[in-house]
């Protein structure tokens, strides 16, 4: 008994040992000061405004309490999801907030959507209404997440050049339900070089990709058609087929097949929305749309006129054409696009109020090894501004991921051209996030696969290679997050409030699983950091709840719900945010200054983040555990063992009274009593310790 006490002390004394060390080791059980603003404080030094609504889905509007809709002044779409923010820093538009989000017909990651942009001149008190910035073809109207007649548009993500235009990326699939039905993609890129250019790749519609292989027979070396930058589409031996691809005009006419009669009059012009055919015989014939491939009609043979596709315009105002929302449904061309994604972008001079058309560039980005992926990762990019090469001072970097890892895109030409980072990743997975520090290091943030510290990479010449840094002590869920980095001068020369003079910041909004709890999407929060050059650390120092409104407790289950993110300095000084604040449809914006983010508190509320303890601690209280049941046991079997010595000597003993003289039989009773009565203890104490 005294050595199981012995064991049972030595194990509880391990335990409180090995417990605070776990915690300390793995960073499980990090208590994170949320620093409330003082009812005494001056509310015009610690500011944080209401969340105003900007993008609002109609598919969800019927259940969202009347506190949440009220004021609302945007147009609703169907459906809303990620959103993406910038503020211009300079130039003609200097100080324009530009807000952008995916406008879906359902909650779906496939069917219609589309990017769309609100602009606002005052910081965010005001905006403008909601501008569709693609408008995707739709075979069938997309009514229901099965639903897939559409091509579509998502995942925007946008930075600025250093002559204050706003370079916006996005991805494109043609019909189908993109990534989350890769038996219906095409691992390809999607393009062919020839003769020094990048084409895309067209195909028929008896083709696949499989069948584009080089060929010597071919003047082009491929089996296949393919479209130049100007849209024309050429056949294998480089002859141009008198079809092409209307790239330019309005939004809904990207990717429109045309048959030239005569001289192409569409051709790398502003496109008419509905094509018009006149009885002489003259005008282009229209075929279609290469984003659409289903139920695609045939090429006709040499010297035969494709027959006339149309367009016809669905609406929710037509009561012959009548849809939920506005499209344009039309058909297959007889040509199609590579059932892959591609990476688009477009940009804006005018502070988003009007784009220029989408550039693929999946001929200069994509890998081989993307397979049938590469796309944005949504929120922001960066521009360079600290680096100490001068050709790097004016990098645009964009982060982009496949499905096996982040990597990032750049131009050094003000979004003109596009090229892949040369390391081919940050070092980190998923949708990942961007900030240059004061010093011109840029730290990359990436996606947890649950509750855990989040993956960080860093770059110390101009994003060109990456070093895996391992872990930061961020805990965050499986989601996209918003970074900025904060020094106290900002390119609008305000000096930013709360912040110490010399320590470079750096901000981050994300999920935190219901405050460390779990692996929800909630909890939403922005912890604020400061880095130490030396240990090449982030010193996590300030968190503050963003979702405190009274007004979402209406929303039930998703009170606390808090998603996809996008952060940046406005022209005041002030940080604006964009963020989801309840599933598919009710995306809000706000803004705080920087003496929020660090105001001082009158009482401590802390987020304890409460997650596993690493692989290797685990595994050593479990070997400690089995190792103590192990010396119990073995404890026991002793015990029991010496009990049946102690029978086999006090039967002997027995023998031995027997034999003895009759005179002394009295005190031999008595002795054998004795015995009985003391192998009556040990059968009880036997019996308590093996249970």
């Amino acid at each position: 008994m005294k050595r199981i006490g012995l064991l049972v002390f030595v194990f509880i004394i391990a335990v409180s040992v090995i417990c605070p060390f776990a915690a300390f080791a793995s960073d499980t059980s990090v208590e994170t000061t949320v620093k409330e603003n003082s009812a005494s404080q001056n509310k015009s030094e610690a500011y944080k405004s209401a969340d105003v609504p900007l993008f609002m889905g109609s598919l969800e509007t019927s259940d969202y309490p009347r506190s949440l809709t009220r004021g609302f002044t945007g147009d609703t779409f169907r459906s809303c999801r990620i959103p993406s923010l910038i503020c211009v820093e300079n130039g003609t538009y200097e100080g324009m907030l530009a807000a952008f989000c995916d406008e879906a017909a359902t909650g779906a990651d496939w069917g219609k959507i589309d990017i769309c942009v609100r602009t606002s001149s005052d910081n965010g008190v005001n905006w403008t209404s909601p501008v569709r910035i693609t408008d995707m073809p739709v075979r069938e109207p997309v009514l229901e997440d099965g639903d897939t007649g559409s091509a579509f548009a998502m995942d925007p993500v946008c930075a600025q050049t250093a002559y204050g235009d706003i370079v916006l990326m996005f991805d494109i699939f043609p019909e189908s339900k993109g990534i989350h039905d890769p038996g219906k993609l095409e691992s390809s890129s999607g393009f062919i070089e020839v003769d020094g250019e990048q084409r895309m790749i067209m195909l028929t519609s008896r083709e696949s990709v499989n069948d584009v292989n080089t060929s010597d027979k071919t003047a082009t070396g491929y089996t296949c058609h393919s479209m130049d930058k100007t849209g024309r589409i050429f056949d294998a031996d480089n002859n141009d087929t008198g079809y092409y691809v209307t790239l330019t005009g309005d939004p809904a006419t990207l990717g429109d097949v045309y048959y030239s009669v005569g001289q192409p009059d569409r051709l790398g012009k502003s496109t008419a929305l509905y094509p018009k055919f006149r009885d002489d015989g003259n005008s282009d014939v229209y075929t279609g749309n290469i984003f659409l491939n289903k139920n695609m009609p045939d090429l006709p043979k040499a010297g035969e006129l494709p027959q006339p596709a149309e367009r016809v315009k669905l609406s929710p105002d037509s009561k012959d054409n009548y849809c939920e929302y506005v499209c344009y449904k039309t058909t297959a061309a007889p040509f199609r696009c590579v059932k892959t994604s591609y990476l688009c972008c477009v940009i804006s001079s005018d502070g988003g109020k009007t784009w220029s058309s989408p550039v693929f560039l999946n001929g200069s980005v994509r890998n081989e090894s993307d397979g049938y992926f590469l796309g944005t990762a949504p929120g922001n990019g960066i521009r360079l501004k600290n680096q100490s090469f001068s050709s790097k001072t004016r990098r645009v970097l964009i982060p982009v991921y496949n499905l096996d890892h982040a990597s990032a895109v750049y131009s050094d030409d003000n979004g003109k051209t596009w090229a892949r980072v040369p390391s081919d990743t940050t070092c980190v997975p998923g949708e990942s996030c961007l900030a240059e520090t004061a010093s011109g290091s840029i730290i990359s943030f990436g996606r947890q696969s649950g509750l855990s510290n989040t993956p960080c990479g860093i770059s110390y010449d101009g994003g060109d290679t990456w070093v895996d840094y391992g872990e930061t002590k961020l805990v965050s869920v499986k989601c996209q997050k918003s970074m900025i980095s904060l020094p106290v001068q900002t390119s609008y020369r305000h000096t930013l409030k709360g912040l110490e003079v010399g320590l470079d910041y750096i901000a981050c909004v994300h999920p935190s699983g219901n405050y460390g709890n779990d692996s929800s999407r909630s909890g939403g929060v922005l912890t604020v950091g400061v880095i130490a050059p030396e240990s090449k650390t982030i010193d996590w120092k300030y968190e503050k709840p963003l979702k405190t409104e009274k007004k979402y407790s209406d929303l039930g289950a998703n009170s606390d719900f808090f998603a996809y993110s996008s952060m940046c300095v406005l022209a005041d000084g002030n940080i604006g945010l964009l963020y989801e604040a309840a599933p598919s449809g009710y995306i809000v914006f706000t803004r705080f200054n920087t003496e929020w983010m660090t105001a001082e508190k009158t009482s401590e509320s802390v987020v304890s983040y409460k997650t596993d303890v690493t692989p290797i601690v685990r595994t050593v209280m479990i070997l400690s555990i089995i190792a103590f049941a192990a010396f119990v046991g073995i404890e026991v079997f002793r015990m029991y063992l010496k009990k049946n010595n102690r029978i086999t000597d006090e039967v002997l003993a027995e023998a031995e009274y027997d034999e003895a003289d009759l005179s002394e039989e009295s005190e031999d009773g008595e002795g054998d009593e004795e015995a009985d009565g003391e192998l009556s203890d040990t059968d009880d104490r036997g019996d308590n310790d093996g249970n």
